[in-house]
C-alpha cells in the first residue's frame, strides 16, 4: 500500500515540524479554487476543503497559507449585524467562564467585528475596547454602541504594555497566518495573571472526525485548526497557562441553524427554510452543542515560568 505523499511546508507553529500530510487522502478537485466573493462572517466558502493538511508530528490542521492569503475583503455582512442580541447573549456566556470583573477591569476583544462581545463585556462591568481589521465593522460598532475600536492589525494597536486584565479571541485565532506573533503581542498587552479567553473549532473532536471533509468548520478563511492537545501546548510556548478547556455551545434562532445548510446545498437550505417559516418556528432560539467548538481560559505567566516548562 502506497504511503500518503508529503511535502515540505512552512514550519508548524506548534511543534516546528515541516511534514504535513493531506487530511482527506489528497487534494480534491476543489483544492486551490477559492471563492472570489467578498468575505462574510456568516457565509464562508468551503471550496478548499480538499487542501486541508495535518502536521504529522503534532496533529495541527492547516490550509496552505498561499491559498488563504487575500481571502478577506472589507465587505459588510448584514446577516451578522442583524443578530446583535442573540450574539451578545452568547458572548456573555463566554465571558461568564471568568470570575466577575473587578471595578475598572479592562478588556480587549481581538477581532471584535460588529462589537457584540464588547457590548456584552460592558454590560458585565468591563471597560472594553476592540481591535478589528474591517473598517465597516469597526465603524458599525462605534456608531451603534459607542465602543472604542481600533481599526487595523493587532500589531499596531496603540495600547501600553500590561494594560488589560482580559483579552478575548472569539472565533479569531484560526484566522491569523502567524498566530505565534499575535500571542506574543497579546502577552505584552496582558497584565500579570490576566486572562486570555479563546473560542475556536476543535479539530480533534468526535464531530470533526465523524464528519470528515464535511465538517462545518472547514472553511476557506481558516489558516489553522487546533485541538485540545495542540492549543494548550501552543499557548504554553507563548507564555500562557491553560486553566479551563471545554466544549462550548451557542443558542441561535432555528433559521440560523437552517442557514448553515447553505454551505452544503442551497436547495436543501431553501426547502428547510420554507418549512420552518411556514410552521412559525424561524425565530425560536435553540441551543446546540456538538462538542466541536472549544472554549479555553488561559492565564498569563512570566517568561521565566514559561522557560521552565517543557513544550
Amino acid at each position: 500500500m502506497a504511503m500518503p505523499s508529503t511535502r515540505q511546508a512552512p514550519l508548524c507553529p506548534v511543534c516546528g515540524g515541516s511534514d504535513f500530510v493531506p487530511q482527506f487522502g489528497g487534494a480534491g478537485a476543489d483544492a486551490g479554487k477559492r471563492s472570489t466573493t467578498p468575505y462574510r462572517i456568516t457565509q464562508s466558502s468551503r471550496r478548499l476543503v480538499g487542501a486541508v493538511e495535518r502536521c504529522r508530528d503534532c496533529g495541527l490542521g492547516m490550509l496552505p497559507p498561499h491559498l488563504v492569503e487575500g481571502h478577506y475583503a472589507d465587505g459588510a455582512d448584514e446577516r451578522f449585524a442583524e443578530q446583535a442580541e442573540v450574539r451578545c447573549r452568547n458572548a456573555e456566556r463566554l465571558l461568564q467562564l471568568l470570575p466577575p470583573p473587578s471595578p475598572g477591569a479592562r478588556l480587549l476583544d481581538v477581532g471584535s467585528a460588529y462589537g457584540f462581545l464588547l457590548l456584552a463585556a460592558r454590560r458585565l462591568g468591563y471597560d472594553a475596547v476592540g481591535v478589528e481589521p474591517s473598517q465597516d465593522a469597526a465603524d458599525y460598532a462605534h456608531r451603534t454602541y459607542g465602543v472604542e475600536v481600533f481599526n487595523g492589525p493587532i500589531q499596531d494597536v496603540p495600547y501600553e504594555a500590561e494594560s488589560f486584565d482580559v483579552i478575548t479571541l472569539a472565533d479569531v485565532i484560526e484566522h491569523f497566518s502567524d498566530p505565534a506573533l499575535v500571542l506574543d503581542r497579546l502577552h505584552r498587552l496582558l497584565r500579570p495573571n490576566g486572562h486570555l479567553v479563546l473560542l475556536t473549532p476543535d479539530f480533534g473532536s468526535v464531530a470533526a472526525r465523524v464528519m470528515g471533509r464535511h465538517w462545518w468548520a472547514l472553511l476557506d478563511d481558516h489558516y489553522f485548526y487546533f485541538s485540545r492537545q495542540t492549543l494548550p501546548r501552543f499557548l504554553r510556548q507563548h507564555g500562557f497557562s491553560s486553566e479551563r478547556l471545554q466544549s462550548f455551545g451557542r443558542a441561535f434562532p432555528i433559521h440560523h441553524w437552517v442557514f448553515k445548510l447553505s454551505q452544503y446545498s442551497e436547495g436543501t437550505y431553501r426547502a428547510c427554510d420554507r418549512v420552518v417559516r411556514a410552521l412559525g418556528l424561524a425565530e425560536v432560539e435553540v441551543p446546540l452543542n456538538f462538542g466541536d467548538q472549544m472554549a479555553c481560559v488561559a492565564s498569563r505567566v512570566s517568561r521565566a515560568t514559561q522557560s521552565g516548562a517543557t513544550s
